[in-house]
């Protein structure tokens, strides 16, 4: 039985990348699983798809590792333990910047961090008075770039383990196609898609579903229009409602307990 780490992004996973490199081969370990788990019906073919196994084999009970995310106290507890971390972050609007990597595999996972103006985020940060977290995917092994002079206000958590207890604290989640949408939804907090290279990752790594109709949040295709929809609080929040409705058939900390029970 397949309990996934990630709930729903958009990049090519398993057998969802046929035809691009990084594809599985016809025998993939992923094809022996008798079961795997999803959070609702609507996505258990994004599932089945990606480890080659059929529609009914996905479980939509919900996904196990959400019951800690959504577990009141944990938030309560987790919350004072990043304020104590982030001092900074107190009293202030927080953007969690965390996007996934780009290139084949682990060894090569990189971020092009030429087209971030570090300048132009630290300054929206003294406008608005606010702070910047970058959290980038595990396997982007280089530090994120921060001028000495910017690091009151950007701030550079990879080494921080868990990416689900920095949504507790952010006000805006700027992500790509990454799975941290997923649970960021829950949140009912807005969101952007810093999609600069739409194009070129549908093609190198693949899609399972449309990038434009299922995105919880504005699509901004350039650094000028994700700070554009920054500064003027564009986020197309409404779109994050008809997230949910298809992507979780539960939304409480009872996974585990549907899980046992099914099986």
């Amino acid at each position: 039985i397949q309990i996934w780490h990630a709930g729903a992004g958009f990049k090519g996973v398993g057998y969802s990348r046929w035809g691009h490199f990084g594809c599985p081969g016809p025998f993939s370990c992923h094809r022996q699983y008798t079961y795997s788990i999803a959070g609702s019906s609507n996505i258990a073919p994004f599932f089945s798809e990606q480890f080659g196994i059929l529609d009914e084999q996905v479980i939509p009970t919900g996904m196990p590792r959400m019951d800690k995310f959504l577990n009141k106290e944990n938030r309560k507890v987790v919350t004072q333990q990043l304020y104590d971390l982030l001092p900074e972050a107190i009293g202030r609007k927080v953007i969690l910047f965390a996007p996934t990597y780009r290139g084949q595999n682990r060894k090569n996972a990189y971020y092009p961090y030429e087209i971030i103006d570090f300048e132009a985020l630290y300054q929206y940060c003294i406008d608005f008075n606010a702070v910047i977290i970058f959290k980038m995917h595990p396997w982007v092994a280089q530090d994120v770039p921060i001028d000495v002079n910017y690091k009151d206000r950007l701030l550079d958590l990879n080494q921080y383990k868990n990416i689900n207890d920095l949504f507790y604290i952010t006000d805006v989640l700027i992500t790509d196609y990454s799975s941290s949408m997923y649970e960021y939804s829950l949140m009912r907090k807005p969101m952007l898609a810093f999609s600069f290279d739409k194009v070129q990752f549908a093609t190198s790594r693949g899609f399972h579903r449309n990038y434009d109709e299922n995105i919880p949040g504005k699509i901004c295709e350039n650094f000028s229009e994700l700070m554009s929809a920054l500064r003027t609080d564009d986020y197309e929040f409404e779109k994050n409602e008809q997230y949910l409705k298809e992507h979780f058939e539960y939304v409480d900390d009872r996974n585990c307990d549907r899980v046992i029970d099914w099986l």
